[in-house]
């Protein structure tokens, strides 16, 4: 039996993408495909280290230490998995991400903090004062599950994107903040001790082994070059994510980069902490970049 020209009529289904235009649609797919890839990265990243994880939290005393190494990738995997899905209710949804990557930022913020704790273990000033300045940065995350809200594509039950305001980029600026101070603070720390171990042996002032903290013990070598490594990697993410939530960048690319950025944090922070666990195991060889 023939179909006429004039009867035939093709199939075109109702999708959301039939809502936006062109350019948006396109905005949208290449969105959610980067979440699932930094999902898929933070996924990777947790069963790759399972088993070395595992020994280490079976072998550490339960303190916020150490849940703050087994949690920090959960709840990124957490934020990003709600990121990338589309499910109801949107708004709280979108609440409960924000929540997830909050407590990312702050249990992997509180690793890295470990660090000066650890070089400044004689000195109770410093020791208080980057616990203030800890305390207030994860003060400011707070900003984050409640600075904005989702957009929903008209006729439909799926996300545009979301309508993150400004002044959440205090929680990156923060975050730099208190990265900056560490770093600053743990550089100061190895400058002292080079100089003072250059003055008693007669030595040659070196940048190169300032800069590696190789006149260090070799545990305060780890701590330090692992801090190193820690901001090296995070610094960028976070300015990017700062410049692009301030600057009038379309609100469909303004989570994106913050999106990346407490899996990267929380992978980076329990990559230091596992090396510095692992130190004196025979077996251990430091990871390097």
């Amino acid at each position: 039996m023939l179909v006429s020209n004039e009867s035939f009529q093709p199939l075109n289904p109702d999708v959301y993408l039939n809502h936006v235009s062109p350019a948006e649609a396109h905005a949208i797919d290449i969105r959610r495909d980067l979440s699932f890839i930094i999902l898929g990265a933070t996924l990777w990243d947790i069963f790759t280290y399972l088993h070395i994880d595992t020994e280490i939290a079976r072998h550490s005393r339960l303190t916020f230490v150490t849940g703050s190494f087994i949690f920090s990738r959960l709840f990124a995997s957490g934020h990003v998995f709600l990121v990338a899905i589309n499910i109801e209710p949107h708004n709280w949804i979108y609440v409960l991400s924000g929540c997830l990557c909050l407590l990312s930022m702050m249990t992997s913020s509180f690793l890295f903090l470990q660090r000066i704790l650890a070089i400044y273990h004689d000195d109770k000033r410093v020791r208080r004062c980057f616990w203030v300045l800890w305390v207030v940065t994860s003060l400011s995350d707070i900003v984050i599950p409640v600075g904005g809200h989702q957009n929903r594509i008209p006729e439909t039950n799926q996300n545009k994107d979301s309508d993150i305001q400004t002044w959440v980029s205090t929680s990156a600026w923060c975050l730099l903040l208190f990265d900056s101070a560490v770093i600053i603070a743990m550089s100061y720390k190895v400058f002292l001790t080079q100089a003072c171990g250059n003055f008693a042996e007669n030595e040659i002032f070196s940048l190169y082994k300032l800069l590696t903290g190789r006149t260090l013990p070799a545990f305060s070598r780890a701590i330090f070059r692992g801090g190193v490594q820690y901001y090296t990697i995070t610094v960028g993410v976070v300015l990017l994510a700062g410049f692009t939530l301030v600057l009038p960048v379309p609100q469909i690319y303004k989570g994106t980069v913050s999106t990346a950025l407490a899996p990267l944090m929380a992978s980076m922070a329990c990559r230091v902490f596992r090396n510095t666990k692992l130190f004196y195991s025979e077996d251990f060889v430091m990871e390097t970049l």
